[in-house]
């Protein structure tokens, strides 16, 4: 029933007041569940848990499923590292700081329980972000990129939230946080994580192709092929639900590859039965979620609940939930173009079904977990009132932003504006037009201009500044050159939102006076009688840094003549085009969330007609213009092809970019050329030289030289420094709690054997096993110690050779860092309540543990500096290193090949070389050196250990001088490294051991050396193929230009030849 009366005013509710169809729908729920009229009480049925699981679980996937099948072709392979961040980073961040704000607000919880309830609001709901990625307000005011990250985020996510849920359920289940971390790895990671997107990646593919030679031979019908992502997605559930794998991210996966052409969604895009399905499926769900609120369990005072902690846990989700991440991780998006749209994706991220799917399975989780217990703990009973309140808050929250930024419109001003370029580099802006006022634009010629100017000589200072006197009168012009725009409102009633002008709105201005289009004619009226000139003039917006000789009623006078320069400075067929960029670079004082997107949306065309008459990327506009006007004015033939008029080419300045920094300036005679930053820059070149234009070309070089090398010193400086200054400070803490774990050690009783062979934790084996820990926690933070000096000797050698890839991946480690020392910290608190428990003495552990969350915090707060230093460092350096070896695409991607085979090798250092090393000395220590030296297999261990690193300068030299004997050498040595790894993380899964570092550092280190043996396989296959010229030591820091050898038949003639 409430399908059929939601239909009736659907499109009055979602297009014109903008209320989310979930909104309405779980309004709907809560006035038909138990709260209201108790029209129907899911609560009350037999299985509620299981009702609810299962409905939620089949609209995810049919939800996910579309929103894979509706992202655009090639979109994740395009946008893979936008998705990254989205999906590793962003979820970490949201995790953690939702976890931080329940445990801090519901007292009767630990951080680690908190983190259960924190995961399953970490996904962001598909359903509810189709309020802004469909419908008319996306489309009109969101641009497609934003749309299409925030739908492959939402269909992704539900699938990521598994491994943050299950992490915490293996750390509070298991007594050792090693064999928690080793069941997360194999049971979440590689079964239901990698397992799913297999299946997933498999099954879409094979369905594509099956469908499109169905289709082809007229095999299917049109209700079955419409119907065939549903049926799919149903298909991928049971699959996966008998595999025991990620049922939502194989559907996710499945859309994709089932449309990773766009054959299926360009099929379908005009049927809408997916839309028609989906529509029906969320309303049903969203009722449902509205009748099943617990309203009775948020006041419960039992289990440490109150209505005042729900809703500032809410606020404090909903506000910081997400947006500071997406703020600081906008330079690592190539999708968020702007921070305005970073905040825009920040601020949208409902939570909805996704969450309480995820609520009923860690219910089911942590019940099964204490099902021996005598005592139920509390987390069970406060998952499912917490991530209920949090999604009504959410769904209400969401539901009507939209609606109150739509108020926003109506009650702001529109500031209209034309900016243009002057003699004397000025901004001139129109005043604000409010409704019944009239403005004209006289096009005057330069006579009368200087016949006014002359005029008004005597007019005081004071009077021409006011804004009262330059609204004087003018005379009639005698020519009918003169359009008044009536701003009064018409009688349509239209609102206020559809009369402003949007992006869609062409306004056209004809340059001949006696011609106007019908629609012109509706818009303008013609006006012959004496008008205010309406104009208010401003100071100049960033001038000239030289002085100006003009007087103030000569600026004056050109500013009022501005739009006829502004006018007639391009050819006629790009007056619509610049019209349409001075309206869309409207702000004024308002605009709200209309004009947030605005200055994104560049049609082909405008791209077309701007762009840069330069070789050279980068630029501010302004400059840019100038150039071109120079270059059509004076040098037409450098932009036109001399056999081809009417093709254009650049003209090459010797950069490969243009600073925004550096501005040009085109006067009567001179051109000026500084950097704005520095008024000592400015370069002035008479017109009157011979060969000026190539002066004008050697300033602009020079002048960006030496920007780039001021910029390129300070943020190659700044990035060596703070890494400097990270290890300097991590290294300090990991001392300080190495001591306080030793003097712990100490205290303790030392371990007997049959402790560690015993799983049993009784009071009096809890200090042996602790001090047990204690002395192999020592090792591993002189192992995280040596880290710290191999990442700062690889940003060193990053910065010093220019290497993008290798910045990009120190980032990523530090964040790994950061995840790390939070779990050490997790760790340490379990043993420290331990050891409470005994009469065993524990001050030095509590010492170490407070400094333990120091050290967590400050590896955080480095990684997100490093990681905005990074971006800033990818932007210096970007991919130059193939400018520079001047190579062809093919050999640009066999070079990058290479350089990711370098890149592992360096990280083998540490995941090879310090880990294997640290390993034998720790072992040697435990087990005695007699014992060690008699041993076989630990001979092996030392000798695979001390050939590591010159195997690697091995491997080094195999690529360069293209030997396939010494990379097939070097790749069976990898094979005996990750055998040697897998016996080392053998004896680190015993069930006494607590190395969960190790852990992570082990199958680092076998991953990593897998990627190498790939690699290694790959540059092998490209050798011979031309590319060793390039991977020569320091052929990437030489010129452009090369001496290669020719060697023809019978001579040994050496050429120059220019790459």
């Amino acid at each position: 029933g409430f399908t059929l009366f939601f239909g009736y005013v659907s499109m009055f509710l979602k297009e014109r007041c903008f209320l989310s169809e979930a909104f309405v729908a779980l309004i709907v729920g809560i006035i038909a569940g138990p709260l209201v009229s108790n029209g129907f009480d899911p609560l009350s049925w037999e299985d509620h848990d299981e009702i609810t699981k299962e409905l939620t679980r089949c609209i995810l996937a049919i939800q996910v499923l579309a929103v894979g099948i509706e992202l655009p072709k090639y979109y994740m392979k395009k946008e893979w590292l936008t998705m990254f961040m989205l999906l590793v980073p962003t979820m970490i961040f949201m995790w953690l700081i939702s976890g931080l704000f329940i445990w801090w607000m519901i007292p009767s919880i630990n951080y680690l329980n908190a983190l259960v309830i924190a995961a399953c609001v970490c996904p962001t709901d598909p359903i509810l972000a189709n309020s802004v990625v469909k419908g008319r307000f996306a489309e009109k005011h969101v641009p497609a990129h934003i749309r299409n990250a925030l739908s492959a985020e939402s269909g992704a996510n539900d699938g990521m939230g598994f491994p943050f849920l299950f992490l915490a359920l293996f750390l509070i289940s298991e007594n050792n946080v090693g064999t928690a971390i080793g069941k997360w790895i194999y049971l979440t990671c590689l079964f239901q994580i990698a397992l799913s997107c297999l299946i997933g990646l498999v099954v879409g593919y094979i369905a594509r192709k099956i469908l499109q030679w169905s289709e082809r031979n007229h095999l299917i019908d049109k209700p079955s092929f419409l119907c065939f992502g549903i049926a799919l997605a149903l298909f991928l559930m049971s699959m996966t639900g008998f595999s025991g794998s990620d049922d939502l991210l194989a559907c996710f996966v499945a859309g994709n590859a089932f449309s990773w052409d766009d054959w299926f969604r360009q099929e379908t895009e005009e049927a809408h039965f997916q839309e028609v399905i989906d529509m029906m499926l969320n309303l049903a769900v969203f009722v449902y979620i509205g009748a099943i609120i617990p309203w009775s369990d948020f006041g419960n005072s039992a289990i440490g609940l109150a209505p005042w902690r729900l809703v500032v846990i809410a606020i404090l989700i909903l506000i910081f939930r997400r947006l500071p991440i997406l703020i600081l991780l906008k330079p690592l998006m190539p999708s968020m173009k702007t921070y305005r749209e970073a905040v825009f994706s920040g601020w949208f991220g409902p939570m909805g079904v996704g969450a309480v799917f995820l609520s009923i399975v860690a219910k089911e989780e942590m019940t099964a977990i204490y099902s021996e217990s005598e005592t139920r703990p509390t987390t069970i009973e406060l998952i499912e009132p917490v991530v209920l309140f949090i999604v009504l808050s959410s769904t209400l929250v969401h539901g009507t932003t939209i609606p109150l930024f739509k108020i926003g419109n109506r009650i702001r001003t529109r500031t209209l504006s034309i900016a243009s370029t002057g003699s004397g580099g000025q901004v001139l802006r129109l005043p604000k037009l409010q409704f019944g006022q009239q403005i004209s634009f006289s096009r005057r010629s330069e006579e009368n201009i200087q016949q006014q100017t002359e005029d008004k000589e005597a007019m005081s200072q004071l009077k021409r500044n006011t804004l009262r006197n330059t609204n004087q009168p003018q005379p009639p012009e005698a020519s009918p050159n003169s359009y008044a725009v009536q701003m009064q409102e018409e009688e349509d009633n239209l609102p206020e939102e559809d009369f402003l002008p949007d992006e869609s709105d062409e306004t056209e201005v004809g340059t001949d006076s006696g011609r106007m289009s019908d629609q012109s004619k509706s818009k303008h009226i013609q006006h012959t009688g004496t008008e205010p000139q309406s104009i208010r003039f401003l100071e100049p917006v960033n001038p000239r840094a030289s002085t100006s000789h003009n007087t103030n009623i000569e600026r004056n006078e050109a500013s009022v003549s501005s739009f006829k320069s502004w006018m007639n400075r391009n050819k006629p067929t790009d007056h619509a085009v610049q019209t349409e960029e001075t309206s869309s670079s409207t702000g004024g004082g308002g605009g709200g969330l209309r004009n947030l997107f605005r200055r994104n949306k560049e049609p082909a065309e405008r791209k077309a007609n701007t762009e840069s008459p330069i070789n050279a990327e980068g630029g501010n506009q302004r400059t840019l213009d100038t150039l071109k006007e120079i270059f059509e004015t004076h040098h037409p033939h450098l932009l036109h092809h001399p056999h081809h008029p009417e093709q254009r080419r650049k003209v090459d300045l010797g950069i490969d970019h243009l600073s925004p920094e550096i501005e040009v300036w085109n006067e009567a005679h001179h051109i000026i050329v500084e950097n704005k930053n520095n008024a000592a820059s400015q370069i002035c070149i008479s017109k009157s030289e011979p060969e000026w234009i190539n002066k004008l070309k050697d300033a602009i070089k020079e002048l960006q030289l030496s920007i780039d090398q001021s910029t390129q010193t300070r943020w190659s400086k700044l990035y060596v420094s703070m890494a400097l200054i990270q290890c300097i400070f991590i290294v300090t803490l990991q001392a300080i709690i190495c001591s306080q774990n030793t003097m712990e050690a100490d205290l303790l009783p030392p371990v007997q054997s049959n402790v560690l062979q015993s799983t049993a934790t009784s009071p009096d084996m809890i200090p042996q096993r602790a001090a047990y820990r204690l002395n192999r926690i020592k090792w591993e933070n002189i192992a995280f110690m040596g880290f710290q000096f191999w990442f700062f000797g690889m940003a060193v050698d990053a910065t010093v050779y220019q290497n993008t890839a290798e910045i990009l991946i120190l980032a990523v480690v530090n964040f790994l860092c950061a995840i790390l020392g939070a779990v050490e910290v997790v760790d340490g608190a379990k043993w420290l309540r331990l050891l409470k428990s005994t009469t065993s003495p524990y001050f030095h552990l509590e010492i170490a543990e407070k400094i333990e969350i120091a050290l967590s915090v400050t590896i955080m707060a480095f990684a997100i500096v490093m990681c905005y230093l990074s971006f800033e460092m990818s932007k210096q350096f970007g991919w130059n290193i193939y400018k520079k070896i001047g190579a062809d695409v093919r050999i640009q991607k066999m070079y990058r090949i290479f350089q990711f085979f370098v890149l592992c090798l360096k990280v083998n250092i540490f995941t090879e070389f310090l880990v294997s090393l640290f390993y034998l000395i720790q072992y040697a220590k435990e087990a005695g050196i007699q014992n060690t030296i008699k041993q076989a297999d630990t001979w092996v261990q030392i000798v695979v250990t001390v050939l590591m690193l010159p195997f690697l300068y091995f491997a080094r030299t195999a690529g360069s001088t293209e030997s396939k004997v010494r990379m097939v050498i070097f790749i069976i040595f990898q094979f005996l490294v990750i055998a040697h790894f897998c016996i080392i993380l053998k004896d680190t899964f015993q069930p006494e051991n607590n190395w969960y570092t190790w852990i992570v550092f082990i199958i680092m280190g076998i991953v990593i050396d897998i990627i190498t043996i790939v690699l290694g396989s790959l540059c092998m296959k490209n050798f011979g193929q031309g590319l060793q010229p390039y991977v020569q030591r320091g052929a990437a820091n030489k010129r452009k230009h090369h001496d290669l050898e020719l060697n023809k038949k019978n001579t040994n003639d050496t050429w120059q030849i220019d790459d």
